[in-house]
């Protein structure tokens, strides 16, 4: 009921400007024939039931939608008429008496959104009820009517003669009324029924039934009444002499009703303004035929410039147009507000009074760009994210601000002021639940030609993460920072939940700050995943089963058995000791593997390369594409192999893992990775040839990346 009741708002104060003009018109065309101004009538009519909008260069309308949906949410309601006296005095009137009631934060519509369309509604009625009453109640009265001839009736009960009914009008005459008197009346009523009046009125109080609070509906429902009766009256004594035109003035003056019909059906002979129409007969001249297509010229000129919107208004409630960001606002919020200052490469988050941030949008006039800038805006914006992939930008230089509504974009000029205003609404605070953490870039994700993200190691305990930590973090491309890579330091802050998978996987970012370099290397790789020291040796987890190379045992054969434990960033530095926990055995299978008895499950751990084979050894990761992967299988020109969670759950989507089996490799030349279900079926394979020497590789969420170059 909201939405149609701005529509009929909008309808009727665009077609205010047309009865405007119209009566204008009225006043310059005395002298033209009368039926030109009930066509000018005719295209009130149609403007107050157009459903849908022209737009064109010629349109006089300064704006055709004033009251925007916006409204109802809005803390301080305010119009848009591009009218600036109409916008300065309606504006403070709507913003006093709709102001938010501050217990409940919300303008009073909003507490009573049904009551006026309820009000509208039973306006409606109460003019439906009338119009049809006062027909009844005109049809009871000529019941007794005689019949004359044709569709001619005699009735004593009536004073002036009259037309009744739609689709098979009758006239009613006074019984009366004889010879010359009878015979000029005739004539008047049956100018009516050829003009199709008795059509055209009762559709006119239809619309003023619906437009009943427009008070320019109500002066041009008389208007048109008046006018419908100068035309019939100069169609009748366009040929006549002077003396029939007394005779025919005095037969109107004998009709003449002591009070005004308004109501729709009957088409009363002396039903208005008796003076001004006798004084109009007795004046009558022929117009001249350049004054007809004067008059007919102006008709067009007036349907043109007023039938049409303004061509540079938009029309749409997508959410490209900021000023829809306001309903979004009132019935959610915003979730952060960013900052990038001009003068240094960094991110400030914090947050922004909703009802502020809905106050500055409204009284922004920013017009759209036909085209998106050449080049990028420079640094220096404030934005808004009203809610996961819908954000306002707005930039200092050039003047723009950029609406996103998930992948589309729009942009827009702004006035000259715009970015301070927005900057002053800036809060440098953390919004809820935001969580921050530093850490260094050890790689990036690709697909298709763009970075979707990296794998970070955190570099300082926080109160979610400790030092040593990996973490997959997905990027936001419209992220004001410059692009990290492989070996920056970052400062990411995020909300949402961590998934727990290896490594930890964070899902909605809010920021990532690329940090000046402090000169700190990345940590070796031993520290980052669990290990264990056994027989004078280090083990890292290679996230293989282990099952397959020896057989089940009890804990008496175990080798051995790791009894104490280190912090997950540090290394191990005595036998029995890991840095995942302790109370688990171990059982030698060769020189360089054991396997651990984690959780009913053998776990393969391989002893740590020496340094100089690490130096020119590539480990390659692999993101997980799709949800249900139980396994990875690999295999190169050299060997096979392939991984699995020790604790038999699947990979989760978006999931970076180690393929320990590529270490070594300087490129993917000739290799194999396949991602099997829990019944061993191929979910995703992947065969590079042997002649390429690619280090990356990505294809639909499914990526391959190397850490050489961390």
């Amino acid at each position: 009921m909201e939405a149609v009741m701005i529509r009929i708002l909008n309808m009727s104060i665009s077609a205010g400007w047309l009865m405007l003009a119209v009566m204008a018109a009225r006043l310059l065309l005395k002298k033209a024939p009368r039926w030109i101004t009930v066509i000018l009538w005719g295209l009130v009519g149609l403007r107050l039931i157009m459903p849908f909008s022209i737009s064109s260069s010629f349109s006089l309308i300064p704006a055709s939608q004033v009251i925007r949906p916006s409204l109802v949410y809005s803390m301080h309601p305010t119009v848009s008429s591009a009218v600036t006296v109409i916008d300065d005095t309606v504006s403070p009137v709507l913003e006093t008496s709709l102001a938010a009631d501050p217990a409940a934060g919300v303008n009073p519509i909003q507490i009573w959104p049904g009551v006026p369309g309820a009000v509208w509604l039973a306006g409606m009625a109460v003019m439906l009820s009338y119009g049809l009453i006062s027909h009844f109640r005109l049809r009871r009265k000529v019941a007794e009517a005689a019949f004359l001839k044709e569709n001619i009736w005699l009735c004593d009960r009536v004073e002036s003669p009259f037309i009744l009914g739609v689709f098979h009008p009758q006239i009613y005459l006074p019984s009366y009324l004889e010879g010359q008197e009878r015979k000029f009346v005739l004539a008047h009523e049956h100018a009516h029924l050829k003009r199709g009046d008795h059509l055209w009125k009762p559709l006119g109080f239809l619309l003023l039934a619906v437009y009943w609070f427009h008070p320019l509906v109500w002066i041009s429902w008389i208007l048109l009444g008046r006018d419908i009766e100068a035309a019939c009256d100069e169609k009748v004594i366009r040929d006549m002499e002077m003396e029939d035109k007394k005779a025919y003035a005095n037969a109107l003056v004998s009709c003449s009703l002591h009070h005004r019909l308004i109501f729709a059906f009957p088409l009363a002979f002396g039903e208005t303004a008796v003076k001004r129409r006798v004084k109009d007969i007795l004046n009558y001249r022929k117009p001249a035929l350049w004054l007809g297509v004067t008059a007919l010229l102006a008709c067009a000129a007036i349907a043109v410039c007023f039938l049409s919107d303004p061509e540079d208004e938009e029309q749409d409630l997508s959410f490209l147009n900021y000023k829809m960001a306001v309903s979004l606002i009132g019935q959610n919020g915003t979730q952060y507000a960013l900052h990038c200052p001009a003068e240094v490469s960094e991110i400030q988050v914090g947050a922004v009074d909703d009802w502020e941030l809905v106050r500055y949008l409204e009284n922004c006039r920013w017009t759209k760009k036909r085209f998106p800038p050449q080049q990028p805006a420079s640094p220096g914006s404030v934005e808004f994210v009203i809610e996961e992939g819908y954000r306002i930008t707005v930039y200092q230089k050039p003047v723009l601000a950029r609406v996103q509504s998930e992948e589309k974009t729009r942009y827009y000029r702004t006035g000259p002021d715009d970015y301070e205003k927005a900057l002053e609404l800036f809060h440098p605070e953390s919004p809820s639940g935001m969580t921050m953490f530093k850490g260094r870039v050890l790689n990036l994700f690709v697909q298709e030609g763009k970075t979707a993200g990296f794998l970070a190691e955190v570099t300082e305990d926080t109160a979610s993460f400790k030092a040593g930590t990996q973490v997959t973090v997905p990027y936001e491309e419209n992220n004001p920072s410059p692009d990290p890579a492989v070996g920056d330091m970052v400062e990411v802050a995020f909300t949402g939940e961590i998934m727990e998978t290896r490594p930890l996987q964070i899902s909605k970012v809010i920021s990532v700050r690329v940090l000046p370099d402090t000169g700190v290397s990345a940590a070796p790789l031993s520290d980052r995943i669990p290990c264990v020291k056994a027989e004078g040796k280090l083990y890292l987890d290679t996230g293989k089963d282990a099952s397959g190379m020896i057989p089940l045992t009890p804990d008496s054969s175990f080798d051995g058995a790791i009894v104490s434990e280190v912090d997950g960033s540090e290394l191990p530095a005595e036998n029995g000791q890991s840095n995942f926990g302790a109370g688990y055995g171990y059982k030698i299978i060769d020189e360089n593997n054991i396997a651990v008895y984690i959780n009913q499950k053998w776990q393969l751990f391989t002893a740590e390369e020496p340094a100089s084979a690490k130096e020119n050894s590539t480990s390659f990761y692999l993101t997980i594409g799709a949800d249900g992967v139980k396994s990875i299988e690999v295999k190169t020109k050299y060997m096979s192999g392939g991984c699995e969670n020790a604790d038999g759950s699947p990979y989760r989507k978006g999931e970076s893992i180690w393929l320990e089996p590529l270490d070594g490799l300087s490129d993917l030349g000739g290799v194999t990775v396949s991602a099997l279900d829990a019944g061993g079926n191929v979910i995703w394979t992947v065969s590079v040839p042997d002649d390429q020497g690619l280090k990356r590789w990505s294809d639909e969420g499914w990526a391959i990346m190397n850490t050489s170059e961390r």
